[in-house]
């Protein structure tokens, strides 16, 4: 069979070529062998990932911030926070691709609601992955506002504010702001048992 040789589709075909082309002239790194090939791969596999999971976190997670009581504290109160996602049981196993993407987090099946959790609730993780992803890969959504009022209270707690009655007051200030202000979740509540 002879080939037909049809004009417009060799003008499309050069123009992808060149567009091609054009593309890895805006790649960071020079491509000599197959290992830097390999190096390219991994590089934009997980900055595609870190893309799609701050993407899904600006619209699935949540940024929590708990005053709970505590009689053995000076202050009587302790300053709970999380990194939270909750989805359908179904949607387990992207879960668990996300708490492995991190290195840090639990993740909790609440059968009788048919749910799961990943959340992120030590301050150092908070401090040492959370902030510094999204710091990175900046959410764009309305949440943005509550990330960025988490990550102050984290830095409060970081410098032991939480301890002072003074800060333990920034911290209510700043709690009453988040998450569409106090009325959405408890302000203050009991330790749950």
């Amino acid at each position: 069979m002879d080939e037909v040789s049809d004009p417009a589709i060799s003008v499309l075909a050069e123009g992808f070529l060149n567009l091609f082309d054009l593309c890895f002239l805006y790649l960071p790194i020079k491509i000599y062998g197959n290992a830097d090939v390999q190096k390219l791969a991994i590089y934009n596999e997980n900055k595609n990932k870190s893309y799609f999971i701050a993407g899904f976190a600006d619209a699935e997670s949540c940024f929590s911030v708990f005053i709970v009581k505590n009689p053995g504290l000076n202050s009587g109160w302790s300053v709970q926070l999380a990194f939270v996602i909750n989805l359908h049981i179904k949607d387990l196993e992207l879960l668990k691709q996300i708490q492995l993407f991190f290195g840090v987090g639990t993740i909790n099946i609440k059968k009788t609601k048919d749910s799961v959790i990943y959340s992120v609730q030590s301050i150092k993780d908070l401090t040492n992955v959370i902030i510094p992803f999204f710091d990175k890969y900046p959410l764009i959504t309305k949440k943005r506002a509550d990330y960025l009022l988490f990550k102050k209270v984290v830095d409060l707690i970081n410098k032991k504010e939480h301890l002072t009655p003074e800060g333990l007051n920034k911290i209510v200030s700043i709690r009453c702001s988040m998450n569409n202000g106090p009325t959405s979740l408890p302000l203050l509540r009991e330790p749950s048992l």
